[in-house]
């Protein structure tokens, strides 16, 4: 079948899209590897021990189950990645800057979380903003949290907080 005008450019077009799209990735290259299983949790003969964690007494501002100095779950596993320490003497903190592992030590009456990508680490936080993207935040108790941000993950340990969430795609759960 004989090739006619109209599709001539058109061919030409697609063979310039393509090389177009060969020169640009030239020198790209993606590195897979492997996903690194988590850990998986500790596990006991006694049934009770699996629901405990799961259970939230939305009455109690405590769960005798957790200590307020051992680091439990989430909070364990980004303490050895801590890369800043920030002290909430003065009853508030404000994390703006973006891919750091940053704990708060003390009660804080506010805690505002604005970096994009930050994993913040709080012991009581009474009030918690955050309006970043990507962040973590981990707190051992909490009052209330106002998400604004997309993607974000807030988790605490004790405590029944009040939730407003008008973000996208925020987990706010306890841990």
């Amino acid at each position: 079948m004989p090739v006619s005008a109209a599709s001539t450019p058109l061919r030409a077009l697609i063979a310039l899209a393509t090389l177009t799209a060969a020169v640009s990735l030239v020198g790209c290259s993606v590195d897979a590897k492997p996903e690194t299983p988590a850990p998986k949790p500790a596990t006991s003969d006694s049934p009770s021990s699996n629901t405990q964690k799961e259970t939230v007494d939305e009455n109690s501002d405590s769960n005798s189950s957790d200590s307020d100095t051992s680091a439990s779950g989430l909070r364990a596993d980004y303490l050895d990645a801590v890369t800043r320490t920030e002290d909430c003497a003065s009853g508030s903190v404000s994390i703006g800057s973006s891919g750091e592992v940053v704990q708060i030590q003390g009660s804080c009456a506010s805690v505002t979380v604005s970096g994009d990508g930050s994993v913040v680490l709080a012991d009581d936080v009474d009030s918690l903003t955050v309006s970043g993207t990507g962040a973590v935040v981990i707190t051992k108790k909490l009052g209330a949290v106002t998400a604004s941000g997309i993607g974000n993950v807030v988790s605490w340990t004790n405590g029944s907080p009040t939730i407003s969430d008008s973000g996208t795609g925020n987990v706010i759960q306890p841990e």
